[in-house]
C-alpha cells in the first residue's frame, strides 16, 4: 500500500515517519490523563502495518501500555513473516495462556481512536483490527458470562454472532 508518507510537521512526525521506514509500524499510546474528565481505558495501535505490508492496523483496548505494546509488536512481527489476521479469527500465540479474536473496527469508531493514523493516511481509507483479549477464563466481551466490566474494553467493531 505504499503511497507516499506524509510530509512531518515536527520531530513527533519525523520520528514515527522514521519508525514506519525502518521498522514498518509504529505503535501510539493514548491515555486519560488527570485533566481528561472524560472517562474510559487506555489503549494503544500501529500506524504503519497497512503502508508497510498491506495488513490491517491493529489497536488493543484496556491492557497495560507495556502489554499492548508487545501484543502488537508480536503480531506485526508475524506479519512481516508474511502471516495474516482477518475479522473473526481467534489466535492463541499472542497472549500466554488466552486466546485472542480479531473484530474489524468500525471507521466512525476511528475519529476518537485513531488521529495520528488518520493525519499518517490522510484519512480514514485504511482498516483497522482490534485485537480482543478475554476474560481470566478465556470468555470475550461479547459473552454473557463475561466477567470483567465492559467499559474496560470496549469492543469497536461489530460482533455479527459470538463464537
Amino acid at each position: 500500500m505504499r503511497s507516499p508518507l506524509p510530509p512531518p510537521e515536527d520531530e513527533g512526525d519525523r520520528r514515527l515517519l522514521n519508525r514506519v521506514q525502518a521498522h514498518g509500524w509504529h505503535i501510539i499510546h493514548v491515555g486519560r490523563s488527570v485533566e481528561d474528565d472524560s472517562e474510559g481505558p487506555d489503549w494503544s495501535y500501529s500506524i504503519g502495518l497497512f503502508h508497510t505490508f498491506g495488513h490491517p492496523e491493529l489497536i488493543v483496548v484496556g491492557l497495560p501500555w507495556s502489554t499492548a505494546e508487545a501484543v502488537i509488536n508480536d503480531i506485526g512481527s508475524r506479519v512481516r513473516a508474511g502471516q495474516r489476521f482477518d475479522h473473526g479469527m481467534i489466535d492463541s500465540d499472542v497472549l500466554e495462556n488466552r486466546d485472542v479474536r480479531f473484530v474489524t473496527m468500525r471507521t466512525d469508531a476511528y475519529r476518537a481512536h485513531l488521529g495520528y493514523a488518520i493525519w499518517f493516511y490522510r484519512g480514514v481509507e485504511f482498516p483497522v483490527l482490534q485485537v480482543v483479549w478475554p476474560d481470566g477464563v478465556g470468555r470475550f466481551p461479547w459473552d454473557p458470562a463475561y466477567a470483567l466490566d465492559d467499559s474496560i474494553q470496549p469492543i469497536l467493531g461489530r460482533i455479527e454472532k459470538a463464537p
